[in-house]
């Protein structure tokens, strides 16, 4: 992660994951699994603390896995989504139920989600000329890499470089790293 930040910027790393994130291992699940029934597997697979995730190497699951980490992360980050704004039930209809999903995934899609409501609720205040609501979204962003499922998957420094190349600008009326981010929700 390190290399790609250094040679394309924090805005183009951020970009990145959020693009992998949410469109790789994409295939036609055909599952019949309802959200309530992937909430209701979460007992059988109890997601580990996001803090965890990086002990040891990547560990690999299965969908209902993901999904229970989703749900997890969903229910922790659903009460700081901008108003009005809600998650999807689940990470998608499209995931392969026989693929192997890293252990974090459920989590991070949801923190990419959560980026996303805020990113959308920036541009749509600023779209309104709501100053107010621009800056309160921008608060929550600058918040965005210090969340329990965000901060063990980067670098210690990475948050600088998020305040310095995303967070400053924006409230300095330079909001094109948030503009391109928006463009990938």
């Amino acid at each position: 992660m390190s290399l790609l930040r250094e040679r394309f910027g924090w805005t183009a790393v951020a970009s990145f994951v959020l693009v992998a994130a949410l469109s790789g291992c994409i295939s036609d699940d055909g599952s019949d699994e309802s959200p309530e029934d992937a909430r209701s597997n979460a007992s059988a697979h109890p997601p580990q603390p996001a803090e965890e995730l990086t002990a040891g190497g990547p560990q690999f699951r299965d969908k209902s896995y993901a999904e229970t980490e989703y749900a997890a992360a969903v229910e922790k980050l659903s009460k700081s989504l901008p108003p009005g704004t809600t998650f999807d039930d689940t990470l998608g209809d499209d995931l392969d139920p026989n693929g192997s999903y890293e252990d974090g995934y459920g989590h991070l899609v949801a923190a990419l989600r959560w980026q996303c409501g805020w990113v959308r609720e920036y541009l749509e205040a600023d779209e309104r000329g709501d100053g107010v609501a621009r800056n309160a979204a921008i608060d929550a962003l600058a918040k965005w890499d210090d969340l329990p499922t965000v901060k063990p998957l980067f670098e210690p420094d990475s948050g600088d470089e998020w305040e310095h190349t995303v967070i400053e600008p924006a409230r300095k009326g330079d909001d094109a790293a948030l503009v391109s981010i928006g463009a990938q929700c």
